[in-house]
């Protein structure tokens, strides 16, 4: 329920200000258990993020100290721990997510130490996709957000690092067509979790993804523009277009006013770039302000008006 809609309403109604205030209480406002429960998760959120960034610091300061046996021991000892909590923790279902999570990220951390002693020879890129394959099957079992954040973050490293290191095709326009492709089918099976499993239902998560996914086309189309003529150009400005007019469509129809903010600015940055190309001068830094002023005025109006209309129907 809205809250100026209850106002409304009692404005225009016999509704008692008791009532309508216990309507609020109990279905606007945070409880004290729900401030409870965002704040136990935040603090185990960080208490257990600090821990691990501790455990990597603490390798990378003290990696000429250490044996390569109590190296490879230490990181093993404290995958068994975090692993072990999970279990014995598995009736509370936000600390068995928590620890797996941590187990999870301490998984890279083994496999770092192995290659760093042995010097196995093995690609960055191999070290991602190794540590991505392990994550893949604990994100498909937990469907828990930072979890999947993790899997999101390490298919990314991985490609970029494939692209760099093992292949020259996948160059120019043709990487950002791959990023682009690789997260627009992270965003749909995310979608379709949430629809489906009722699972991965935290915003934060599925407006990362966007704001990220909306800053590589951007960045994509501003490269593009400004490099070498790639016949692979067209296909990303099409490729862009489509995916910005179904954004458009997706977020008209559900009401999503954040998806249509980046839409609005992905729109803006694609213009202003258009603007510089055309004519590289000081007229051009000059149009450049004025279409900034003008379109941010517009597109805040625009959302301003469109999500009072929402709240109100």
């Amino acid at each position: 329920m809205v809250r100026s809609f209850l106002h409304l309403l009692a404005a225009n109604s016999r509704w008692p200000v008791a009532a309508m205030q216990e309507t609020l209480e109990k279905e606007i406002y945070a409880d004290k258990m729900s401030w409870h429960k965002f704040i136990k998760g935040l603090i185990l959120s960080l208490g257990l993020g600090f821990f691990v960034a501790g455990v990597v610091f603490f390798f990378a300061f003290n990696w000429e100290h250490l044996h390569r046996f109590a190296k490879l021991g230490l990181v093993q000892g404290l995958f068994l721990i975090l692993a072990g909590l999970a279990f014995a923790l598995r009736n509370s279902q936000l600390l068995h997510r928590l620890f797996l999570t941590a187990a999870a990220v301490m998984i890279g951390v083994i496999f770092a130490v192995f290659g760093q002693i042995y010097q196995t020879g093995a690609n960055a890129y191999d070290f991602f996709f190794s540590w991505w394959l392990f994550v893949l099957v604990w994100s498909i079992y937990l469907l828990f957000e930072p979890m999947w954040l993790l899997l999101i973050t390490l298919a990314n490293i991985t490609l970029y690092m494939f692209m760099e290191q093992e292949t020259t095709y996948l160059t120019g326009s043709r990487a950002f067509i791959a990023f682009i492709a690789l997260n627009v089918l992270f965003y749909i099976i995310i979608m379709l979790i949430r629809q489906y499993r009722k699972e991965l239902k935290a915003n934060w998560l599925i407006y990362l993804l966007t704001v990220y996914l909306a800053g590589v086309m951007s960045f994509g189309f501003t490269i593009g523009l400004y490099a070498k003529w790639d016949n692979y150009f067209l296909v990303l400005v099409v490729l862009e277009a489509l995916l910005l007019l179904t954004a458009t469509w997706y977020s008209l129809r559900k009401k999503d006013i954040f998806l249509l903010t980046i839409v609005g600015l992905s729109g803006m940055i694609i213009v202003l770039d258009l603007i510089n190309k055309i004519r590289f001068s000081e007229f051009s830094f000059l149009l450049s302000g004025l279409w900034i002023i003008a379109s941010l005025t517009l597109l805040v109006k625009q959302l301003v008006q469109l999500q009072k209309k929402w709240r109100n129907e």
